[in-house]
């Protein structure tokens, strides 16, 4: 299970204005439930994903000021998507020379509905990348990560500035805490971005969180 949380602050100049209107989003974001299955009789770890992401996320922001104050935000931008979508995704963990290992991993995210006209994008999200696991307790990591995005549709989505492709290189590092839980920290530089149209896209990206096994 997975609840995101979402601080985020926006400036742009709307089309037909001239002076600059912000919003500020400080919410939670759409809850994912994904269920995985790895029983399949390999040497190396082969397994599958499925799940829900629901709309658990607040859509209906707006912006604080300038001459767009009171005016919703852009439903890309807000929070949640107000949508239901079906996760599915496969993984693939293997063994390399030495104290090496690598995983490969794949997940589409498409919506099976629609939220006062609107639908976000489909989104496939690859990675592929190498651990090094002689340290013990602290695994270092070194991958890329590739995004795949449709445009969205629906008379208030914005899909002419939707959707587009974007490649990451992100280091990281994970590190045991006890018997059942893990830290884990990385950082996502983008190397390539091609985006449709006029889109927000960042410089860097640092994630951070908690795994825990019951």
């Amino acid at each position: 299970m997975q609840l995101p949380f979402v601080g985020r602050g926006h400036t742009t100049i709307a089309p037909g204005d001239t002076a600059v209107s912000t919003s500020r989003t400080t919410d939670v974001g759409d809850m994912r439930v994904i269920a995985r299955f790895q029983g399949f009789p390999t040497k190396s770890i082969f397994g599958l994903q499925l799940g829900v992401k629901l709309p658990t996320g607040s859509w209906q922001d707006s912006f604080l000021r300038g001459s767009q104050a009171g005016n919703p935000l852009d439903r890309g931008l807000q929070a949640g998507a107000g949508t239901t979508d079906l996760i599915a995704g496969v993984y693939h963990f293997g063994r390399l020379a030495g104290k090496f290992d690598y995983f490969l991993r794949s997940t589409l995210d498409a919506p099976v509905d629609r939220r006062r006209d609107y639908k976000p994008d489909i989104v496939v999200d690859s990675s592929a990348g190498v651990r090094d696991v002689g340290f013990g307790r602290v695994v270092p990591e070194l991958a890329t990560n590739l995004r795949l995005a449709e445009q969205d549709t629906g008379a208030e989505s914005d899909r002419l500035n939707s959707g587009g492709e974007l490649l990451y290189i992100s280091p990281g590092v994970s590190a045991r805490v006890g018997a059942r839980a893990r830290l884990y920290g990385l950082v996502s530089v983008p190397v390539y971005q091609r985006v449709v149209g006029y889109q927000l896209t960042v410089g860097w990206a640092a994630t951070t969180g908690v795994r825990f096994a019951f």
